[in-house]
């Protein structure tokens, strides 16, 4: 007879019911105190970069920032930031429990749709 064991199934179904119960509220106030400190970690020329991030609200939440060149500051482009800075900055916050990537990049242009 062969028996197989799985073990974690209860902890894991607590962290997905209790990450589909988060409101809307507390995913944005979540979402402000990251931007916050995003900004504060943004390498400054313009401010451009430092200004464009935002909270998309919605099933699948998230923070964006639009300029073409937040990839390269985030790669260590600018002497003001380390490399991974973002992902430095979201880690900090223990409210955020990452799975997969933390950061992804969409290399098209808005045309490409």
């Amino acid at each position: 007879m062969l028996k197989i064991e799985i073990s974690g199934i209860e902890e894991a179904k607590r962290e997905i019911l209790k990450a589909l119960t988060v409101s809307e509220p507390l995913k944005r106030t979540i979402a402000e105190g990251i931007i916050r400190d995003l900004k504060a970690a943004t390498p400054v020329d313009t401010g451009a970069a430092r200004d464009s991030w935002r909270y998309v609200g919605g099933r699948r939440s998230a923070i964006v920032n639009d300029k073409e060149y937040i990839k390269n500051l985030n790669e260590g482009s600018s002497k003001q930031a380390p490399a991974r800075f973002i992902e430095m900055v979201i880690l900090k916050h223990t409210e955020v429990k990452p799975v997969g990537s933390i950061v992804t990049y969409n290399d098209r242009s808005p045309a490409d749709g």
